[in-house]
């Protein structure tokens, strides 16, 4: 159809709710969301023709969305926090009436393929194979446009929304991620969480008060007392592990062909290997200064590359996006030829630099990977605040991406791993564990596993680190993520400003007291034995 004289305009905050990687905030203060994002949104709002959608079920809630081209309705999953604004579901009994809901459908040419959870109704075309909905409630501003785009809607349209879609519901139909701009994957229901992104209730919000503040306070700060701030912050100030925290020399017994050894590669970057399969974690030796980071684009140091001398991995696993995690795993997957596992924004950095896409792999929470001799499972976590900013650097990096400034390295969800081979288990994570009680969000518990390292950067909440060491177990438990990655390599060890390793052992040791905790130093091997043995 032409494009609407007058579209409902975008609610960059109705969108966050449901995409907080879709939008970031100017100064801390303004949602902004995203050119792609939005491009794509004004598109649709601006053209895509307007169709039924109703509330199916609550808890969990489903909203059914109507496609007339293939006469069907398509099972739509959203988090269960906007059942009330989106209304009672259609046909309860002694409930209010539905609320009308308006779905922007974009269709694909039935000749690449048709979607295997949709079944075509007496009414279809057989010119489409699938849909994306994208319930527009969920991303317009309220009033007389959005008002006006209900109008377009053939009345009939609702009832057969309803019909299709109770149907559907009776059966064990997939429930497509109904989510802005996530309706096009589909699958078995509960293959990957939907509230991975989605912000808790339990967050603290944002009061008026401490925008207000936020916004003086950077107003009083000029550009350069902010860059001189943050130079001295990351300052490079030695630290000397504490004997009793520094990792053991590996013995006699710590002979490959017996459990595992990991080489600390810094800030989150591990090699872990049984002597026949190679796994790299974050392997990222570049390391740019506060002055390079505001001086241009970023670019990986093949100098340093050479110095941690990484030769040869069968997989490079990604936490995140941000640069400290990614800015070498191109130049490295290329030239090692090695798979890599992470978020979709990890896998089109890497595709946007030249990696074979027949070399990515999605990191799914809870869905495991064979590499070689190692069982690989992912599981969906959350980046932790830096300072006042919850969900820093949110976005997907685009496949084509150019030059990339280190604000440009945007993440779309994080991903830790645990690892197991030769009798010994491994958990990599770069942050905090997650709350107590959210564990759906990684995609199943992690369970027992012998070695542990867990992200300083951040802080790690005291009944996240309870909970999940009362339920993981380990013998061992190694920080990571703690180090000042706005340091070269080269000049030695230095904290994170506010990390305090031996704070974080002491905490360990009383919440779970046979365990060991160490500190790894720049390109230090650790032996990690088989679980239930001793070191």
């Amino acid at each position: 159809m032409p494009d609407r004289p007058s579209p409902p305009a975008l609610d960059a905050r109705r969108i966050q709710r449901t995409r907080p990687d879709l939008v970031s905030r100017v100064l801390l203060l303004l949602p902004w969301i995203h050119p792609d994002a939005k491009r794509q949104l004004t598109e649709r709002v601006g053209s895509a023709p307007a169709h039924a959608a109703l509330v199916l079920q609550h808890s969990p809630l489903v909203v059914g969305a109507y496609c007339a081209e293939i006469d069907t309705t398509v099972l739509l999953a959203l988090p269960d926090a906007l059942a009330d604004e989106l209304g009672p579901p259609a046909g309860d009994d002694g409930v209010a009436p539905a609320r009308r809901l308006v779905t922007l459908n974009r269709l694909t040419p039935i000749s690449e393929g048709f979607a295997p959870d949709l079944e075509p109704g007496p009414r279809a075309r057989g010119e489409q194979g699938d849909v994306s909905p994208l319930i527009a409630e969920l991303v317009c501003q309220p009033g007389a446009a959005l008002d006006a785009l209900r109008g377009e809607v053939d009345p009939e349209e609702w009832e057969l929304c309803r019909q299709f879609g109770q149907k559907l519901l009776g059966r064990t139909q997939p429930w497509r991620d109904g989510r802005p701009l996530r309706s096009d994957s589909h699958g078995a229901r509960g293959q990957e969480p939907l509230v991975e992104l989605v912000p808790t209730k339990e967050k603290k919000r944002v009061t008026k008060r401490r925008r207000l503040l936020q916004l003086l306070l950077l107003l009083a700060l000029s550009v350069g007392g902010v860059f001189g701030l943050a130079n001295y912050l990351a300052r490079h100030v030695p630290y000397s592990i504490p004997p009793a925290l520094a990792v053991p020399a590996p013995g006699a017994d710590a002979a490959l062909g017996r459990g595992l050894r990991m080489r600390y590669l810094g800030t989150a970057g591990w090699e872990i290997t049984d002597g026949k399969t190679t796994i790299w974690v974050d392997p990222v030796p570049t390391r740019p200064t506060i002055p390079e980071l505001c001086s241009g684009p970023l670019e990986p140091n093949r100098e340093a590359q050479r110095g941690m001398k990484l030769r040869y991995a069968d997989a490079i696993l990604v936490n995140h996006t941000h640069f400290d995690h990614v800015l070498d795993v191109p130049e490295l997957a290329k030239r090692t030829g090695a798979l890599v596992i992470g978020t979709q924004s990890t896998l089109n950095y890497c595709q946007s630099r030249g990696v074979d896409p027949a070399k990515l792999r999605l990191a799914v929470g809870g869905k495991a990977i064979q590499v070689g001799t190692f069982s690989i499972t992912p599981h969906a976590t959350l980046h932790g605040p830096i300072g006042p900013v919850s969900n820093p650097f949110p976005g997907e990096v685009s496949a084509s991406a150019g030059p990339l400034w280190f604000w440009e390295f945007t993440q779309d969800g994080t991903r830790s791993y645990r690892l197991e081979a030769n009798g010994s288990s491994v958990y990599v994570s770069a942050g905090s564990p997650l709350p107590p009680g959210k564990e759906f969000l990684s995609g199943g518990r992690i369970g027992p596993t012998g070695t542990v390292m867990i992200g300083l950067a951040g802080g790690v909440p005291e009944a996240n680190l309870a909970a999940f060491l009362e339920e993981v177990r380990p013998a061992y438990v190694v920080a990571n993520h703690f180090d000042n990655f706005f340091q070269p390599l080269d000049r030695g060890l230095s904290l994170l400003p506010g990390v305090d390793p031996s704070r974080f052992a002491e905490r360990v040791g009383a919440i779970l007291p046979e365990a060991k905790t160490y500190v790894p130093d720049y390109g230090q091997w650790l032996f990690v034995p088989p679980d239930g043995e001793s070191r």
